[in-house]
């Protein structure tokens, strides 16, 4: 599912059911290969985006915008993963707020 944001710039999100069967919308903020396996990074929709704060998962593409969340349950699967994540997202932020000075 995408939509736009209150900024009107382009966003990708995913509609999330937790167990309890409330949902809950998340924005993509990374989608990436590592490995040959499929990760993501995700905040909830409605907060503040803290570059520093995120939800990170694997994920089964189906097609059809149909993706399977996997739970990251291995410790040293997560910390490599993550690793990679928070440095990507820390050079992303970094280049839109050096953008920013232009």
């Amino acid at each position: 599912m995408s939509k736009t944001n209150p900024e009107d710039e382009y966003c990708e999100t995913i509609m999330m059911q937790h167990e309890d069967g409330s949902q809950e919308e998340y924005l993509i903020l990374l989608k990436k290969e590592i490995a040959g396996k499929h990760y993501l990074a995700l905040a909830p929709f409605d907060d503040e985006i803290d570059g520093d704060e995120y939800y990170l998962f694997g994920y089964l593409d189906h097609g059809n915008e149909q993706i399977e969340i996997i739970i990251l349950e291995e410790d040293e699967e997560f910390l490599r993963v993550a690793a990679i994540f928070d440095q990507e997202l820390n050079d992303e932020l970094d280049d839109e707020l050096s953008g920013e000075d232009d």
